[in-house]
């Protein structure tokens, strides 16, 4: 399964309740934004969601985490199959997980980069009256 197949059924099971995503947020206790990102396929929700919201949609975890419904002539999946869509959804939702945490990890370290190079930059400044580059600011720079 990938994120696009099961953004895609997420928002049809929510079209077939005929819901608004006020509602199904309201119903399933996360916030309309997360059901929004969910459908647009930004983010995907934690493992300890996806049965609760297997339950409301009248679906099983599995056919959740694949993003299609099973046939009518489709016989029910092996222990295997499940076994591997839980894992696929989980390891997608890390990859996520891990990326939005290494995004915010830069921006802070940019962020803290950023005022030091400032702060060494007044310093200068503050001491001498004039920006010299000193060795203090051009090394915060180099740095950076």
């Amino acid at each position: 399964m990938n994120e696009k197949e099961w953004d895609i059924f997420f928002l049809e099971l929510r079209r077939d309740k005929e819901m608004a995503t006020t509602e199904v947020a309201e119903a399933i206790n996360v916030s309309e934004e997360e059901l929004v990102k969910w459908e647009d396929g930004t983010k995907l929700p934690e493992m300890d969601q996806v049965q609760p919201l297997a339950d409301f949609y009248g679906v099983t975890v599995n056919e959740l985490l694949r993003g299609e419904r099973y046939s009518l002539d489709e016989s029910a999946p092996s222990e295997h199959d499940v076994t591997q869509n839980v894992l696929e959804y989980a390891n997608n939702n890390m990859s996520e997980q891990f990326k939005h945490t290494r995004r915010e990890w830069l921006i802070a370290i940019t962020g803290v980069l950023a005022f030091v190079i400032v702060a060494c930059l007044i310093i200068d400044f503050l001491s001498v009256n004039a920006i010299t580059w000193s060795g203090i600011a051009s090394v915060s720079i180099l740095f950076a």
